[in-house]
């Protein structure tokens, strides 16, 4: 642990309270004893209002703001000319001091999956650290980073972003080793008017650092110019042969090839195919660390889905895949791709798909084609999916536009039916997983 003194320090500024600090917030409702608290302003509250209920939790510190002139309430305060700047310095500095290897992991969907999966297969041979949950922004890296296991051998951070820069900052406080890159697609495309490869330039800031020793690439990735003539070894993974590392699959049984070595077969807690890609993946950045077949193998029995992430639950013999954490027009599709086949219908319940700007038409037209080949009722809510709609009734399909998340909830539990599979897909904004509620 760190002390008061110490943080001070770091922050140039001068103090002898040797007082420890056990954890980093920023969020006054996780507080505990003895964290440091980062009164970061937001666009609906600014941090320093809750200097005093961090007083009260525990808190002996505060990095604030040098423009705040209110009562300290007993904590310590560490005054900056900006809090967010100081925020990303001690991360930077402090993890540098630890020789813990960095994974990072970027990508328009897959993100978190992957890092999970990384996490499981690499965690048989190495003390594991990583970024929790999706706290994959300036704030949630640099928190987590602070957070982070000291003993860890290595540190798996995910990085995300919907503006150009935002990444190359992300690598600069935590400058990866390996950086993963798992799919470009039209997810935030309201940032990028550009199109694809104006994402891809954004994504390719993961493999800025000169630290960086190789970049590990989704099938799709490697052919945006910006990727392709960063001059970064590169190994891609994928489930098509003769890549550098791919998946077999004989039924429901599957082998990973690596050029002429392979592992035994074995058998994966997951049916998509887009899974099946993310653990490639995984598996090539534990071959990359040196984790033998065996112990990959061993490890995928302890694989797990992410809640809202391709969940597949049965009610009532009626089969829900909830895949209602976000949606872009790639993760859509993978969606359809990989639904389990019906006794009976097959209903797709999709929000709106988000942050497409000029895409967006584009996009919810590209998904409602897609889809009308394996649904036979489409349910959705938000104004942008109307274009779906009409698509389904003019190829004669059951279709219904809502507007009200209640009205929608009736509709899905009055269509489904023993046999049935219901697809849950949409912005996380809609929270469509309250359907199973």
């Amino acid at each position: 642990m760190y002390t008061c003194k110490e943080i001070a320090a770091y922050l140039g500024i001068l103090s002898s309270n040797a007082i420890p600090i056990w954890g980093f917030r920023q969020d006054s409702r996780l507080i505990q004893s003895r964290d440091l608290f980062f009164a970061l302003p937001g666009d609906r509250v600014d941090g320093h209002a809750f200097l005093r209920e961090v007083a009260k939790k525990g808190a002996v510190a505060a990095v604030v703001s040098k423009q705040y002139k209110g009562p300290s309430y007993g904590l310590l305060l560490l005054a900056v000319e900006d809090v967010m700047d100081a925020l990303h310095l001690l991360a930077q500095v402090l993890f540098s001091k630890r020789s813990t290897r960095i994974i990072a992991v970027t990508g328009s969907v897959g993100k978190t999956t992957i890092k999970e999966f990384i996490a499981t297969l690499l965690s048989a041979q190495f003390r594991v650290s990583k970024t929790p949950g999706n706290a994959n922004s300036r704030i949630g890296v640099p928190l987590s980073l602070l957070n982070a296991d000291r003993e860890a051998d290595v540190f798996i951070v995910e990085m995300g972003m919907n503006q150009r820069g935002q990444i190359a900052r992300l690598v600069s406080i935590a400058p990866p080793e390996i950086a993963v890159i798992t799919n470009i697609s039209l997810a935030h495309s309201a940032y990028f008017p550009e199109g694809l490869e104006s994402i891809a330039q954004a994504k390719a800031e993961i493999l800025s650092s000169n630290k960086t020793r190789l970049a590990i690439l989704g099938p799709n990735v490697g052919n945006f110019s910006n990727i392709k003539n960063n001059l970064l070894p590169k190994k891609v993974y994928g489930l098509s042969e003769g890549l550098d590392l791919y998946l077999q699959v004989y039924g429901k049984k599957f082998c990973l090839m690596e050029k002429t070595r392979y592992s035994s077969f074995f058998p994966l807690p997951f049916q998509a195919e887009h899974l099946w890609e993310n653990f490639c993946g995984a598996a090539l950045v534990a071959r990359e660390l040196g984790v033998c077949w065996e112990k990959i193998i061993e490890q995928t029995k302890r694989l797990k889905t992410i809640s809202h992430r391709f969940t597949i639950i049965e009610k009532k013999g009626i089969i829900f895949v909830d895949d209602s954490y976000n949606a872009s027009l790639s993760s859509m599709k993978a969606a359809f791709k990989s639904l389990p086949k019906p006794k009976g219908k097959t209903i797709a319940v999709l929000g709106d798909m988000k942050e497409l700007g000029s895409f967006t038409e584009t996009c919810h037209l590209e998904v409602a084609k897609y889809a009308l080949e394996v649904t036979d009722i489409l349910l959705c809510l938000g104004k942008d999916c109307s274009l779906m709609v009409r698509l389904f009734i003019k190829n004669k399909r059951k279709a219904y536009l809502y507007h009200d998340f209640q009205d929608l909830y009736k509709a899905v539990h009055a269509f489904a039916e023993q046999g049935d599979v219901v697809l849950i897909k949409g912005a996380n904004s809609h929270q469509l997983w309250r359907i199973l509620d």
